[in-house]
Parts: C-alpha cells; structure tokens; sequence
C-alpha cells in the first residue's frame, strides 16, 4: 500500500490488483494513506483489479470502466488465450505506463500447479507487460510453494 500511495504521488499510475482483499479494504486503505481515491479512479490514476470476490463465489469482480484489458480468472488456462488474443490486437494506449501492484500472486497456487503459473508468467505475463510498457510487483511469499518454484520465478524475471 505504500509503495501504491507514494507512486501515485509521483505521478505514477497503478493498477493494484486485489487476491487477499475485497476492494473496499484496499481503498481503505489506501485512503487512510491520505489519497482521495475516488477521484484518482475517476481519473484513472488508480485501477483496483478484483480477483479476490470470484473466490468467494458471493458476486460478480468488480473491474474498473477504462480499461480494455481482460478479466483474469484464477484458473490460468481459462484466461491464456484472452491475453494472447489482447495482445496480438495491440495494447490501447490507456493501458500502458502502469505500474501493477498484486496483493498476494500465491493465491494462483491454490487454483493452478506450479508448472501452470510459471508457464503462464513466461509465455503471458513477460511479453503481456513489455507490450504494455508496465512494471509488474509480483509477490510470492515464501513457504508456499517448492524452492524450485522460486527459483523459476526468479529466472523468468531475470
């Protein structure tokens, strides 16, 4: 949240994509940070992805009005041709110079192997954010998954 908060100060725009949180957590807070959320979401300043309501089945994610870019649902097999089609169409310009913040990216464990994620990364999410000209701040906590596992993270994002 820290990082979010004073990026934006410096002028950064951010997705902050929310596995561990319901969205209204995030915007708490992020508000008491001192940031008028509302009105950077309006500007499109911030952009709260939702994969954290699909888990709980108990409604539909919310995703933000301005962006084009697809839904990713926790199952990356469902959601591998969506980026790949997204990407071959071209990146609107209103999606470009992010940086994209993820709360916890080892929920994709509990819906996904090991092989499937670092997969997805390689393939996906490395072309997905050269295309987009976007940094990406993926956390996986340690302990969650097999040392080889972070060891194939490290070496795809080298």
């Amino acid at each position: 949240m820290t990082i979010t908060a004073q990026s934006i100060r410096n002028g950064t725009r951010i997705e902050y994509h929310t596995y561990e949180h319901i969205p209204n957590e995030t915007r708490g807070a992020l508000a008491a940070l001192g940031l008028n959320v509302k009105q950077l979401e309006e500007e499109d300043k911030l952009r709260i992805l939702d994969s954290y309501t699909s888990q709980t089945g108990l409604g539909s994610p919310e995703t933000p009005t301005k962006s084009k870019i697809p839904v990713q649902p926790l199952k990356l097999s469902d959601s591998s041709i969506d980026f790949a089609q997204h990407l071959k169409a071209g990146i609107p310009e209103a999606d470009k110079r992010m940086l994209h913040i993820d709360d916890n990216w080892s929920v994709m464990l509990q819906y996904n192997d090991e092989k499937a994620v670092i997969n997805f990364g390689r393939t996906r999410m490395i072309p997905w954010a050269r295309a987009r000209e976007t940094t990406y701040i993926i956390p996986n906590p340690r302990g969650i998954a097999s040392d080889v596992f972070y060891k194939q993270i490290a070496s795809t994002s080298e």
